[in-house]
């Protein structure tokens, strides 16, 4: 074996250098690579909000929880209780719960968990309260329990009604005990084969008596149709109420079982003998038809129940009209004739209802006489709206814009209103239109709500609404004003409305003060315009002369001073007689503005009905006058017949 040492002189091995270059290379990618990694680690971390405690914590499986995603419109708190239950029924733990809260969210609330402080969030109740705050707004406001003492079963409304009804109030109130949902659930039902049987049996318990009621609520359902099968709905009755709703019949809520007469001034006396036959009309004293099938008597039942004569069981579903019509003419015939409705058939009698008294117990607390108008607080369209003026003599239910306004209501809603209102002054204003609203009236268990029409129109005034005769009618109330106070019946017993006294004559001050303002403004006003100065005015000159400017037309001449220089008064002529065609001779001479120039068109609601103008008499020289004023506009063509 020979061993080779290297000495001083020996040279060290050669390395290519191509090799050289390409080690190089690698290990400088290398080195990327691994700075790459460490940036994109440190990027990750840089954006996420939570401590090192959590991300400590590492998944030990693969958690999969089955929950809604949160898009920033659902209520905080439910997503939360979602999250956490699920999270906790999979056995995970705090750290885990923060990790995973991420794939709950979808939309904006990503970029919000994105955008939150590093490091700052060490547990999932940490977690929670940030997520809170964040979208309190989302919040489901809940209603207090007592709500539900509003919530009674109305008139004519089926079990099946009532209890969707229920079911969803209910979702809108606060938690309750099973005790009160029972108690609550009770009073809102109607007398009736349901509130006996919960009378003598009281269930256990809120869902047994939410299920029994809805037994109940079949029964009727069945109840019903076999009723209908017995009386026996032909298809000629069917097609005869189709054909009179196609024919724009009144839409009546109750069938026709009476008779109606309408006496007029000039019709009075007693019915003339007749023999028996098959058909007689009551209302026309003939026996080509029957009463049932007058028209007449329809239309005279419509008028009524528009007028709200017969009551709740023959409204209508067309809007109210002004008392007497919106013409004229309607209104003098309402005003000549009495409708009075009379029933042949024997009715059973009415159930008994507690009489409405006042006692010294309904007077208001102030001492002594007082005169302060009625003036309440009631609830219009679920909102309540204070400062109401109870007013006999206002014949309709008025709403002011600014309360309209803040009800927050569409002006699209408002149907037109053809009449204009009108004061005891004798001013009268043009409505913005009318709308439906539902009104509610009493309190606790005691109320009653009513469908109402409200005139809507733009005047300044210390109130906000007017409830009139129509209002205070469809209620059937009752007013002390010696009391404030006005009773009226529901469905539980007699409700009532106080006065607010404060209110009251805290708008008669506002109104008082109003009108003071106004005097003053006036009064202001015409101490200006006495101390104004006047200015002198020129005066023609009393001596004049008329001149001939047209030679063809003589009867055309102007005036001008007699007193001018000779000179000036040539020259004066000359320019009359060169622009002599400037001047309007007849109403031939005066062709109009251009329409490019400026035009006036006339405004007409779609669907008016036209108005016929009442014929005015005049004297025989204005007569005279006006046909040949109409003449020459239509030979010029001003005017088109």
């Amino acid at each position: 074996m020979v061993n080779h040492v290297r000495g001083q002189g020996d040279t060290p091995p050669l390395i290519h250098h191509e090799a050289h270059r390409s080690v190089a290379r690698k290990l400088r990618a290398l080195e990327e690579k691994v700075e790459e990694k460490a940036g994109a680690k440190k990027h990750t971390l840089a954006k996420s909000p939570f401590s090192a405690r959590v991300h400590a914590q590492r998944l030990r499986r693969k958690i999969k929880l089955d929950v809604e995603k949160f898009t920033g419109k659902e209520d905080p708190n439910v997503h939360l209780d979602t999250f956490h239950n699920a999270a906790q029924m999979d056995g995970c733990t705090d750290a885990e719960e923060c990790l995973l809260f991420f794939s709950s969210l979808r939309g904006r609330p990503v970029e919000w968990f994105n955008g939150l402080p590093h490091g700052k969030i060490g547990s999932f109740e940490k977690l929670a309260e940030v997520f809170r705050k964040k979208y309190q707004d989302n919040y489901i406001k809940r209603k207090k329990f007592t709500y539900l003492n509003t919530v009674g079963q109305r008139e004519k409304e089926t079990l099946t009604q009532f209890l969707t009804r229920w079911r969803d109030e209910v979702d809108k109130v606060e938690e309750m005990d099973d005790k009160m949902a029972m108690s609550l659930l009770m009073n809102a039902f109607r007398s009736g084969d349901l509130y006996t049987e919960f009378c003598r049996r009281p269930p256990p318990s809120y869902q047994e008596a939410y299920n029994t009621a809805w037994e109940y609520a079949e029964a009727e359902v069945l109840n019903k149709n076999k009723r209908e099968l017995e009386e026996g709905y032909t298809k000629s009755k069917s097609d005869k109420l189709k054909k009179d709703e196609q024919t724009g019949g009144s839409k009546l809520k109750a069938t026709y079982d009476g008779s109606i007469h309408q006496i007029r001034d000039d019709k009075k006396g007693e019915q003339p003998k007749r023999q028996w036959t098959e058909k007689w009309c009551t209302y026309h004293q003939s026996d080509s038809h029957n009463t049932a099938d007058c028209r007449n008597v329809k239309a005279v039942l419509k008028e009524m129940a528009l007028k709200g004569e017969l009551g709740e069981g023959y409204a209508t579903d067309d809007c109210r009209r002004p008392e007497g019509g919106d013409t004229a003419s309607q209104r003098k015939n309402w005003a000549r004739s009495l409708h009075v409705a009379v029933s042949l058939e024997s009715h059973g009698k009415q159930a008994r209802r507690e009489p409405i008294t006042f006692t010294d117990r309904d007077l208001p607390r102030t001492e002594g006489d007082h005169n302060d108008p009625l003036v309440i607080t009631m609830d219009i369209n679920e909102a309540d709206v204070a400062r109401v003026l109870v007013d006999t003599g206002s014949s309709v239910n008025v709403l002011y814009l600014d309360a309209f306004k803040k009800l927050k209501l569409d002006r699209s809603k408002l149907r037109p209103l053809q009449t204009p209102l009108s004061g005891f002054t004798g001013a009268s204003i043009e409505a913005e239109g009318q709308i439906t609203l539902p009104v509610t009236l009493g309190s606790g268990n005691k109320i009653v709500t009513k469908q109402m029409r409200f005139v809507v129109v733009d005047i300044k005034c210390v109130h906000n609404a007017i409830l009139g005769r129509p209002g205070i009618n469809q209620v059937r109330a009752i007013i002390s004003m010696a009391h404030l106070c006005m009773k009226f019946y529901t469905p539980n017993g007699i409700g009532e409305e106080r006065g607010d006294q404060k209110n009251a004559r805290s708008c008669y001050r506002e109104a008082v003060k109003k009108m003071t303002r106004q005097f003053e403004q006036i009064e202001l006003v015409s101490q200006q315009v006495d101390k104004g100065e006047e200015k002198a005015r020129i005066e023609p000159d009393a001596n004049t002369e008329e001149i001939q400017i047209d030679a063809s037309n003589p009867e055309r001449k102007v005036k001008i001073g007699a007193d001018l220089q000779e000179e000036l008064r040539t020259e004066i002529v000359q320019v009359l007689t060169r622009y002599k065609s400037l001047f309007a001779w007849s109403v031939a001479d005066m062709p109009g503005i251009d329409r490019s120039v400026i035009c006036h068109r006339l405004s007409v609601l779609e669907g008016s009905r036209p108005v016929r103008q009442k014929k005015r008499f005049l004297a025989s020289d204005r007569r005279d006058f006006v046909k040949k004023e109409v003449k020459d506009l239509l030979e010029c063509s001003h005017y088109l017949q």
